[in-house]
């Protein structure tokens, strides 16, 4: 550790960078009761061995514990929750609804933080208790409920799951990415990266997910032309003599989603379900439009597909 000390203070002199050795921690990762090592020192300045650190607002204590993280995350949480709660009383102030909008966008981000590496911790029953006290205490302020009501009721009543089980949640979700920037074998699910186990598919082969891989091609079959403004108060752009023309459109209501296709001999609308974005209509519209073509055997023709969504046909025009 001193060669690289000094190896970094030698390489920042050569670069005219400075290093304040009093911001410089040293921390040992060990179960160990009694640590003996040798001090180290950065510049000619003795470093101070620390038992914890933080990192990004992530607290690492030597044992790995996390104990202190957790009650920064339980202190950050309530802390937002009593400003909050300035802002409303047992009959005025705000509305129900942007309390719980205030609770999933402010305290659920705090709180789940790097929740990949501590999600152990939720675990341990003293730990889901201080956690659940947030929860609670948000679920007091939304519904204006009697201190005795049960935490279970007002977690159910408000469809919300207990705050360890979405800091669980949201482990899983980091898993996933992490999974698929890197290739995992199945020694490596182990620590915090055992929260991969919860799948009931092997990961070292891979995990079914709504994920695509980025495939470059740089040879567009296809041209894409967006107008200007000026091209359409002249009467629109011009379209190729003896061209086939097609219009698709995709759209969302009522949290509803589907897309049509209209052109010669073809009037299509198909209903995506709720979950789809109106984004995903217009690229599926378009995709089942070439479908459609590619199984009428145009050959040697001229066909334009006409789409209102610049979104869409941006990401069409790009080589990824």
């Amino acid at each position: 550790m001193q060669s690289a000390l000094n190896h970094t203070f030698f390489w920042c002199q050569k670069e005219q960078l400075g290093i304040n050795p009093t911001k410089t921690s040293i921390i040992p990762f060990t179960q160990r009761r009694k640590v003996q090592l040798k001090p180290l020192f950065l510049n000619q300045t003795q470093l101070v061995y620390s038992s914890e650190v933080k990192y990004l607002g992530f607290i690492l204590d030597a044992k790995l514990n996390w104990n202190s993280h957790l009650q920064s995350v339980v202190q950050k949480g309530l802390n937002t929750l009593w400003v909050c709660s300035k802002t409303l009383g047992k009959r005025w102030g705000l509305k129900p609804s942007m309390i719980m909008w205030i609770y999933k966008t402010i305290v659920h981000p705090r709180t789940t933080y790097a929740s990949l590496a501590w999600w152990p911790k939720t675990n341990e029953a003293a730990a889901r208790d201080k956690l659940n006290k947030i929860q609670r205490t948000a679920c007091i302020a939304i519904t204006g409920a009697v201190r005795s009501t049960p935490t279970l009721a007002l977690d159910a009543m408000l469809h919300l799951p207990r705050l360890d089980q979405f800091i669980k949640l949201e482990a899983e979700k980091s898993a996933l990415w992490l999974k698929r920037t890197k290739t995992l074998l199945s020694g490596d699910l182990t620590g915090h990266l055992s929260i991969l186990n919860e799948f009931a598919i092997n990961p070292a082969i891979g995990i079914c997910s709504d994920w695509m891989e980025t495939v470059v091609n740089y040879d567009l079959p296809y041209d894409v032309f967006i107008p200007s403004r000026q091209e359409w108060e002249g009467g629109g752009p011009s379209v190729p003599t003896g061209s086939i023309n097609f219009f698709t459109d995709g759209s969302k209501m009522n949290n509803l989603t589907g897309n049509g296709i209209y052109g010669p001999r073809t009037k299509i609308s198909v209903h995506l379900g709720q979950w789809p974005t109106v984004f995903q209509a217009e690229i599926y519209a378009i995709l089942e439009c070439v479908l459609l073509c590619l199984r009428r055997q145009y050959r040697f023709a001229k066909i334009c597909i006409f789409c209102d969504s610049q979104a869409a046909l941006k990401s069409l025009n790009n080589y990824t």
